[in-house]
């Protein structure tokens, strides 16, 4: 077999990645196989996800046990997603959770932004108005809003 980790994001420094496989279950219905990542924080840093892959060198060494037939050569190849991972001290739910208020603060106090902003643009000169929609246009995104905490 051959393993080979694709990072999603350029930038990112291989060398901080490193990973022991387990086998978790081998019958004749598959292989389960799971990652041990020794820097689990720097998997899939930035807005994509890593990818594992794992191919087979010689698919005629595995055959099923129940139908005798050996693995044909288009199933050799397995890619899978590596999603962001934390350590084991980190609660998940409590993460995710502190994500999601996040996420709603900054999204309320953008709203609210922009209420003070038509509040105020009316005392103001019309221009600075139009400028100050196309800054909150340009630079935000109320909806999509990438921040660290995002799980």
């Amino acid at each position: 077999m051959n393993f080979e980790y694709i990072l999603a994001d350029k930038n990112a420094d291989a060398s901080e990645i490193s990973y022991d496989v387990f086998i978790n279950k081998w019958d004749e219905n598959g292989i389960d196989l799971q990652l041990n990542f020794s820097n689990p924080l720097a998997v899939s840093q930035g807005r994509g996800n890593d990818k594992a892959m794992v191919s087979i060198k010689n698919p005629g060494l595995f055959v099923s046990k129940s139908s005798g037939k050996m693995i044909q050569a288009e199933n050799a190849l397995a890619v899978q997603n590596v999603p962001r991972q934390v350590t084991l001290d980190v609660d998940v739910d409590k993460l995710e959770g502190q994500a999601i208020a996040a996420s709603l603060s900054v999204k309320a106090s953008m709203i609210l932004l922009v209420i003070l902003q038509l509040r105020l643009g009316m005392s103001l000169d019309n221009m600075f108005l139009l400028f100050y929609f196309m800054q909150l246009m340009c630079y935000l995104k109320v909806y999509d809003s990438p921040f660290p905490a995002n799980v």
